[in-house]
């Protein structure tokens, strides 16, 4: 469209895939870039009073389309009054982006649900699927870099191995 027309089909759905292959590849450079930054202690946090139903929300959104071309349904269940919290925004989102995202990767049938638990002084936000979850004996390898439970060069499912540790390290941080 940008030389004056819309390109032919074949041609337009290459394109979207070196586009979609190319937003990935940024997206593994920054996962590295912050597990590094995590590990030398130089990840700068930026610390303000956040409502976490809006930071579940905006992340729930997000993901939707992912989980809605896998016909998985998602269920918010998020307190009606504001949660606040003294978090990094961008972060939180990113851990609740982690945590949807792999989610919606493992899980086939059925779906996935977010809440927002509240106690008088936590806020705890958990995610829940339908997939085939992990076994008891293999919960530690799901935090560690670059690991998957299922390490086989055949697994159904891709990734790096980096979100669920970046996301241990920021919830720690």
């Amino acid at each position: 469209e940008a030389y004056g027309e819309r390109l032919p089909s074949p041609f337009r759905r290459d394109v979207l895939d070196i586009h979609r292959v190319g937003r990935h590849m940024l997206s593994l450079i920054e996962d590295i870039l912050d597990l590094a930054r995590l590990q030398a202690g130089r990840l700068g946090l930026y610390i303000e009073e956040v409502d976490l139903c809006q930071v579940v929300e905006t992340a729930a959104e997000i993901v939707k389309p992912l989980l809605d071309s896998k016909h998985l349904t998602l269920d918010t269940v998020i307190p009606e009054a504001t949660v606040m919290a003294a978090v990094d925004q961008a972060r939180i989102r990113q851990v609740v982006l982690n945590l949807l995202s792999n989610a919606a990767r493992f899980t086939s049938r059925g779906g996935v649900a977010v809440r927002i638990g509240v106690s008088s002084d936590e806020a705890v936000i958990s995610v829940q699927d339908t997939g085939s979850g992990i076994a008891p004996e293999n919960l530690g390898k799901a935090f560690q870099e670059f690991r998957q439970v299922d390490g086989s060069p055949r697994r159904p499912h891709d990734g790096a191995g980096l979100g669920l540790a970046i996301s241990k390290e920021l919830v720690e941080l």
